[in-house]
């Protein structure tokens, strides 16, 4: 045993609890969703609209009137991503997955997966692990490696240990179609809530751990550029979302900082 292992520290996280944290990541994720249930997000109706930084190739039907769609969306959550896009676009076909349990059971629990029964799959599956051919074909359906005309990536490498972060892109991008899309939004370097962790939460630079053991990670534009090319990607778009939101009641201005972006599965020559 590393004896630097258990140390005490006054500033980071001790290498024992950061392997741990990695680790234990869907553990931890399942027992925030066991408790938060579904109250703790709200739908992401952004998504769609130019005028909210969203990604407006969603809101766009099918080549044809009875063409499908097909959307992966990784790390789905309790589907507030998965559920408004459903509602604004008839043409999608969403396969929405997680690597917590706890969140998958929400999804299918909710009215609105029973209202959207035919054009919405939801599966258990950690897609840093594992490729999706490994999830059992009555658990993910249709869906396998070039199937996939979108994969939505919002809000959720962050949360993926860093040293897993490229084996879980590559996967991605096995889902995609020649052509097909991974839309990308997560925390940049310099957002608000990168400042509030204090320096006994800090594993690495830019890494961090929550109080309920999740994790958070901060991108720099070069460091996701590098992760997503290594991984095959090409890049069409990436920018920083940069606003700043007034709390009146507190008298407080919060700067939040997104990395934006939108990289494609080469075409076959």
């Amino acid at each position: 045993m590393d004896p630097d292992a258990y140390r005490t520290v006054t500033t980071g996280v001790a290498p024992f609890w950061a392997s741990k944290y990695a680790r234990e990541s869907s553990k931890n994720w399942d027992k925030f969703y066991r408790r938060n249930k579904t109250n703790f997000y709200r739908h992401r109706h952004w998504t769609t609209a130019a005028a909210t930084d969203g990604f407006a190739c969603l809101a766009q039907p099918g080549a044809t009137p009875d063409a499908r769609v097909v959307l992966a969306e990784a790390g789905c959550g309790v589907a507030n991503c998965a559920f408004p896009l459903l509602e604004k676009n008839e043409a999608l076909h969403v396969y929405a997955f997680d690597f917590a349990p706890a969140a998958v059971r929400l999804v299918c629990e909710a009215d609105e997966f029973r209202r959207y029964a035919g054009r919405c799959r939801a599966f258990v599956w950690d897609f840093c692990k594992t490729s999706v051919e490994d999830v059992p074909a009555e658990e993910r359906g249709e869906l396998a490696g070039g199937v996939a005309d979108y994969v939505t990536l919002i809000f959720v490498l962050s949360a993926v240990p860093p040293d897993s972060q490229l084996a879980g892109l590559r996967h991605l991008f096995a889902l995609l179609k020649p052509g097909g899309k991974l839309l990308f939004r997560d925390y940049a370097t310099g957002d608000m809530a990168q400042a509030r962790f204090a320096n006994r939460n800090r594993i690495a630079d830019n890494y961090f751990v929550r109080q309920d053991s999740t994790l958070s990670y901060f991108f720099e534009d070069d460091h996701l550029h590098a992760l997503l090319t290594e991984a095959g990607f090409e890049k069409e778009e990436m920018r920083r979302v940069d606003r700043v939101i007034t709390n009146r009641k507190e008298q407080l201005e919060m700067r939040r900082v997104f990395l934006q972006a939108i990289y494609v599965k080469p075409t076959v020559d």
